[in-house]
């Protein structure tokens, strides 16, 4: 009889390799803006306290917005596969938005930056359409990790699932690590400041594809879990 994709080890494990990188950029792009502080705040005049919202502005949506929460309770409704294509999705367009924030075209005039302009005056157009960038990134990647973590339930299962988890947090931080060391270098002291934003932009766009590969697998597995379902006799209570 012929294994289901379940059962392989080298499916499995290979799920988990797919997550892992779809983590890693997650944390890579969460990270990567604490070592240009220094950088940022020169190239936009950000002061400390507009610095500290922008990187704060990650929780808006999962404290006020209780999205942490709500998220949860969308992927017991919604799905796995479902739930994650847009919590993945909200969290490359938010890279993707706050790079475009910290683009030269976007500083030369371009889309969005006068009507960001319009709005609150206080704040510069480059530091308010990068919150908005940053907030649909939290939005996304809290969630995506709570999607992660339903995943391995499903694919791993007894002694092989703790260390599932234990490879889960393993490839998150190898994500920061990364971002601590890669962020400065491609910066090259400001030269190359939106380099090093795209760069990590990319990355979680990367993500985004890899998490489309494991919804092939997923899918993929659900058949065969279907289809094997008639062989299973069900239980007598009589």
């Amino acid at each position: 009889m012929k294994k289901l994709l379940s059962e392989s080890p080298y499916a499995r494990w290979g799920v988990l390799i797919l997550l892992g990188l779809t983590l890693s950029v997650n944390y890579y792009f969460y990270d990567a803006f604490s070592s240009l502080k220094a950088l940022l705040t020169q190239e936009f005049d950000f002061t400390n306290t507009q610095y500290g919202l922008f990187v704060s502005f990650y929780a808006v949506p999962n404290t006020f917005l209780l999205m942490a929460v709500l998220g949860g309770m969308i992927l017991d409704r919604l799905g796995i596969r479902r739930t994650g294509f847009m919590f993945v999705f909200f969290m490359a367009f938010g890279a993707v938005l706050t790079a475009y924030g910290a683009s030269d075209y976007y500083r030369a005039g371009g889309p969005g930056y006068q009507m960001m302009s319009s709005i609150l005056p206080q704040y510069s157009a480059e530091l308010k359409m990068m919150l908005a960038g940053r907030f649909f990134y939290g939005l996304g990647a809290e969630t995506s990790i709570v999607v992660v973590s339903k995943i391995l339930v499903k694919w791993f299962k007894g002694k092989d699932l703790a260390l599932a988890f234990g490879l889960k947090v393993g490839f998150g931080r190898l994500g920061s690590f990364l971002a601590l060391r890669i962020s400065p270098t491609l910066a090259q002291d400001g030269s190359h400041l939106t380099t090093a934003i795209w760069f990590a932009a990319v990355l979680v766009c990367m993500g985004f594809l890899v998490f489309l590969i494991y919804m092939l697998m997923d899918l993929k597995y659900d058949r065969e879990i279907e289809r094997s379902a008639p062989r299973v006799k069900p239980d007598k209570f009589v």
